[in-house]
């Protein structure tokens, strides 16, 4: 005689209300709303603000031409001054750096490459430290996300099969 084959799996019953069910519609539904929230959000600063600032602008310009061209040209003047004090300090460092190293390789070569090699070698291995923990972080995701999509498909075929069950009641009896 052979024995009756059981089934391991057990289908589970939960008495929380049907949209937390599905719990990857309930995802999209938060990302519509999280991406309703940055359109909106976009729109105001890229487009309401300039819009209007451009309004007070061409109404400033139109009441007084002069004024409006000298405010610009002057801030204009202001940013390059700022823009060449900026570039010539970057580049003022950069420049002490380089001596300070040549002056190092110059002193002893041997220990100033070894020096630079060590770096990479640490650069190196904090690069693939850190992708292999983006990697393993990005794989588990994609694990829950197939684990939640077969969660949620077991509960919409028990819902078929209970609501084809009881159709079939209804013809029969």
């Amino acid at each position: 005689m052979t024995s009756k084959r059981t089934t391991t799996r057990k289908i589970s019953k939960k008495n929380a209300p049907a949209d937390s069910r599905y719990q990857t519609i309930q995802a999209l539904r938060e990302t519509g709303e999280d991406l309703a929230e940055r359109i909106e959000y976009c729109r105001a600063k890229y487009i309401e603000y300039p819009v209007y600032k451009s309004i007070a602008f061409m109404a400033e310009l139109g009441s007084d031409p002069r004024k409006s061209i000298d405010t610009l040209a002057d801030d204009s003047r202001e940013r390059l001054a700022d823009l060449r004090k900026d570039a010539r300090r970057k580049m003022d460092g950069y420049l002490q750096d380089g001596r300070k190293f040549y002056r190092r390789a110059r002193k002893n070569p041997r220990k100033t490459f070894d020096g630079v090699v060590k770096d990479s070698r640490t650069v190196l291995d904090d690069f693939r430290s850190e992708a292999k923990d983006r990697l393993e972080d990005f794989v588990e995701g994609g694990r829950e996300l197939v684990q939640t999509l077969e969660k949620d498909s077991r509960l919409a075929a028990d819902r078929l099969r209970a609501s084809g069950k009881k159709t079939l009641e209804t013809f029969s009896g």
